[in-house]
């Protein structure tokens, strides 16, 4: 396994904010504050470290190095879903591998001399942002995301199923081909750990059960999403 990734957004963003951006935008800053948690208390040191960068209505969260399990990424994606569902929102997440890398240096000298420590160019009176990272660990996990069945889920690259740690948690494969993670019932002592360390209590899987059911009635969502829903609410693995 190469770094690991994990690339997460609130599900549905765009619809909440044509309807309620106020809601949207809340969802979108729970997001935010619980990976500035996790990163600043939970993980800090060199070798633990996450880089995470915005894209939108989502993230990306890159390991320092490769790891030996998808314990810490599998854990860290289920309390930042568990988060949202709590906060009122649903997010989906998808967990791959691959490189990433500060790509600077490929940009043009009259990008690189004019750039601002934040990130930012100035374009006359206006501004213009450059994303100064990529590689195929942002690409794997976006498009893991994004190619898979609709609905509230947590999805790991099928290629990486030797590194899920199957004793602590549980998970079942979607069409034969991706593997979906039970993020309402499955925990492990790094999950705990990560509750304990940002300032929240860890609640049992009959809450996050009963607020998923409670989504569901209120939106109007396609079959396949709430059949996904269902799946994790009755824990059908």
């Amino acid at each position: 396994m190469k770094r690991w990734s994990i690339y997460i957004d609130v599900e549905g963003f765009s619809k909440i904010y044509a309807s309620d951006k106020a809601q949207a935008l809340y969802l979108l800053g729970v997001l935010s504050k619980y990976l500035f948690r996790i990163g600043s208390r939970v993980y800090p040191k060199e070798g633990e470290r996450l880089y995470i960068h915005q894209l939108g209505d989502g993230f990306v969260i890159v390991s320092d190095f490769p790891e030996k399990t998808l314990e810490r990424p599998i854990s860290i994606a289920i309390v930042l879903m568990q988060m949202i569902l709590l906060n009122g929102g649903t997010a989906r997440a998808g967990i791959s591998h691959g490189g990433f890398a500060d790509v600077l240096g490929c940009y043009p000298d009259e990008i690189r001399a004019n750039l601002i420590d934040s990130g930012y160019l100035r374009i006359g009176a206006g501004i213009m942002t450059i994303f100064q990272v990529m590689g195929d660990a942002l690409i794997n996990s976006h498009k893991l995301v994004h190619n898979s069945p609709r609905g509230p889920c947590l999805f790991v690259d099928p290629d990486l199923i030797n590194f899920v740690p199957q004793t602590v948690l549980t998970f079942h494969k979607v069409n034969h081909s991706i593997i979906s993670v039970d993020w309402i019932h499955s925990s492990s002592s790094t999950v705990k750990e990560i509750y304990s360390v940002i300032g929240e209590d860890m609640p049992p899987p009959t809450v996050f059960e009963n607020l998923l059911k409670e989504y569901v009635k209120s939106f109007q969502l396609n079959d396949e999403w709430v059949q996904n829903a269902m799946d994790l609410i009755s824990n059908r693995t």
